[in-house]
């Protein structure tokens, strides 16, 4: 981990989260984690929506915005549950399912920030294309040929990447359901000390 400035042996991550938690939160990652699951899911069901009703762009460029937001949230979640996992109770028997939960986090992370940058790619090129009035072959023609030579098949392989996105995410919150109803973790206090 990098160097942080603390204030009284805090950080100033956990002085600025704290200020808004209520007082049940043991840390913000509870608060988080399920936004990021309910958009991405929310964007892939939008894929799905653009193939079998008319107005397509619509829910597609909903379904990208969806993806951008939740992939968003998702790294939020990804930076409060590695700060959660150093300040709550872990019982000896979960640490090794603590890093599993990180690694398949980790993974789920990278997956959807690329799938997210493509998407982010595709649809641009689609917007300039749309927006490009020059006859002439340029460069941007180019780049825009790449990513639209075949719509319908890009919207297929997205939809298909992104079940398959929605996969991982199950991976990794059932791992985290493992650790908060079958061990305790952020939940259970830590046993008393005689």
């Amino acid at each position: 981990m990098g160097t942080r400035i603390g204030l009284a042996g805090r950080t100033m991550i956990d002085v600025a989260i704290n200020w808004f938690l209520p007082e049940w939160a043991p840390n913000a990652h509870p608060l988080l984690v399920h936004f990021p699951i309910a958009l991405l899911t929310t964007g892939v069901f939008f894929d799905l929506l653009g193939f079998a009703l008319s107005q397509q762009m619509v829910w597609r460029h909903s379904g990208t915005a969806l993806y951008v937001i939740g992939t968003a949230l998702m790294g939020a979640t990804y930076i409060t549950g590695r700060e959660a996992a150093a300040t709550v109770f872990t019982p000896g028997l979960a640490h090794g399912l603590v890093n599993e939960h990180w690694t398949w986090a980790t993974f789920t992370l990278g997956y959807f920030t690329i799938l997210t940058l493509g998407r982010l790619a595709t649809h641009g090129a689609t917007i300039m294309r749309s927006r490009s009035t020059t006859a002439s072959h340029t460069t941007l023609d180019t780049i825009t040929n790449v990513f639209s030579w075949r719509p319908a098949l890009i919207q297929i392989l997205f939809f298909v990447a992104g079940v398959g996105g929605l996969w991982l995410v199950m991976e990794t919150a059932d791992r985290g359901g493992q650790l908060v109803y079958e061990y305790g973790v952020g939940v259970m206090p830590p046993p008393l000390t005689f």
